[in-house]
C-alpha cells in the first residue's frame, strides 16, 4: 500500500510539472539578440583586433628591416595593443574560430621555450600542428620580444641571426593567416548563417554563444589568467601567467577581458553608445531580475578585487598569493550564477566538459 501511495505521489508530481508552461526563448527573440551580438559586438571586436594587427605587422617589418632598440620598443608597443584587442575577441570561439581552434593557437600559455629555441636552432617545425600550439601566437611573441635576454641591446643582437628573424616572421604570419580566416568568415557568409541559426538545440547560435561566454569566463578569465598560477588546481606557478616575460601587463589584460565579458552580458555595445539585447535582457524578460542583480554585484566585487592585484600577476603570486585566491573565489561565485542559475533559466545545456572539479 505504501509503495502504491508513493507511486501515485510521483505520478502526480510529474503530471503537475508537465502541465506548467515552460519558459522558452522565441525565434524572434533569438534573431534580435543574435543580430545584436554579430553587428554590435563580434564583428566590431574583430575589426579593432585586425586594425591593431595591421600596425603590429608594420612594426615587425620595420624592425626586421632595421634592427634597433627603438624599433624593438615600437614593435613591443604594437604587440601590447594587439594583445589588448585580442582580449575582446577571445570570447567568440564560434564558426571558423571553433573549427580552427583559433584561441589555442593565438594565446596558449605558458609557452614552451625549449621547443621554441630548438625550432630556432634548426629543429624542423610546422606551426599548423596541434603539438606546436604553445610555441606560437601572441603568447610566443611575449618571449620572442621580451624574454630572449636581460637587455634590449642583447635582444636586438639576437635578431642579427637569420634564424631568429625567420621564426618571429613565421609566428607573425601565422597570427595574420588565422586571424584573417576568422574575421573574413564573419564579414562573409557566416554572419547570416549565425543569425538565422535560431535552433533551440545545442547547435543553435544562441546556445553556442552563451556556452562560449561561460567557457571564456570560467576557463580563460578565471583558470588561465588567475587560478592556475595561484595553485588552485595544483602547485603555484608564477610562470603560468599571461605575458610572463613582459611581466607588468597581466592585470591590464585581465581587466580588459573582464570588462569585455561584463559588457557582453549586459549588452553594452562594443562602442559603448547604448545597451542592447543581451543575456541580461533575456533574464529580465524571464522574471529573473534577481539573478541579474546578483551577477551585477558579482562583477563589481570581482573587478574591485582584481584591481587590487599587482600589475604583474607573477609578482602577486610570489609576494601575496592570497589576493589571487580571492579573485578566484569571486570568479567562482559568478561561474555558479552562469552555469547553474542562468543556464537553467534560459533552458540551455552546457556543451563543454568540466575538467577541474567545478
Amino acid at each position: 500500500m505504501k509503495k502504491l501511495l508513493y507511486l501515485l505521489i510521483l505520478i502526480s508530481a510529474f503530471g503537475c510539472g508537465d502541465s506548467e508552461e515552460s519558459r522558452t526563448i522565441s525565434e524572434e527573440q533569438s534573431t534580435v539578440i543574435l543580430t545584436n551580438w554579430a553587428d554590435n559586438f563580434i564583428i566590431p571586436a574583430y575589426e579593432e583586433y585586425l586594425a591593431q594587427l595591421d600596425k603590429m605587422e608594420e612594426a615587425f617589418e620595420a624592425f626586421n628591416s632595421v634592427r634597433s632598440v627603438g624599433n624593438l620598443e615600437t614593435l613591443r608597443t604594437r604587440w601590447i595593443e594587439t594583445y589588448t584587442a585580442w582580449q575582446k575577441v577571445e570570447i567568440f570561439q564560434i564558426g571558423k574560430a571553433e573549427s580552427l581552434n583559433f584561441q589555442t593557437y593565438i594565446n596558449l600559455y605558458p609557452v614552451d621555450v625549449e621547443k621554441i629555441e630548438a625550432s630556432i636552432k634548426g629543429e624542423e617545425y610546422n606551426l599548423e600542428l596541434p603539438s606546436r600550439r604553445n610555441q606560437q601566437g601572441l603568447s610566443a611573441m611575449d618571449y620572442l620580444l621580451n624574454g630572449l635576454a636581460d637587455s634590449d641591446e642583447t635582444i636586438v643582437a639576437k635578431y642579427e641571426a637569420e634564424e631568429y628573424r625567420t621564426y618571429l616572421s613565421d609566428v607573425v604570419s601565422r597570427i595574420r593567416n588565422l586571424s584573417d580566416q576568422v574575421a573574413n568568415d564573419w564579414k562573409g557568409a557566416y554572419r547570416e548563417e549565425y543569425i538565422t541559426n535560431t535552433s533551440s538545440s545545442s547547435g543553435g547560435s544562441l546556445d553556442k554563444t552563451t556556452n562560449d561566454f561561460i567557457f571564456h569566463f570560467e576557463k580563460m578569465l578565471r583558470a588561465n589568467k588567475v587560478s592556475n598560477a595561484a595553485g588552485v588546481f595544483g602547485s603555484k606557478d608564477e610562470t603560468s601567467v599571461e605575458a610572463f616575460y613582459k611581466n607588468d601587463i597581466s592585470r591590464m589584460l585581465y581587466l580588459v577581458s573582464l570588462e569585455s565579458s561584463k559588457n557582453f552580458f549586459f549588452g553594452n555595445s562594443f562602442n559603448g553608445d547604448d545597451q542592447k539585447e543581451s543575456l541580461r535582457s533575456l533574464l529580465i524578460e524571464l522574471d529573473r531580475s534577481d539573478l541579474v542583480d546578483q551577477i551585477e554585484k558579482g562583477y563589481t566585487e570581482l573587478n574591485e578585487k582584481a584591481s587590487m592585484l599587482s600589475d604583474s600577476f607573477s609578482e602577486q603570486v610570489l609576494n601575496d598569493n592570497t589576493k589571487m585566491l580571492e579573485v578566484h573565489d569571486a570568479s567562482q561565485t559568478l561561474v555558479r550564477y552562469f552555469k547553474t542559475d542562468m543556464l537553467s533559466a534560459l533552458n540551455i545545456g552546457i556543451d563543454y566538459q568540466d575538467g577541474d572539479g567545478d
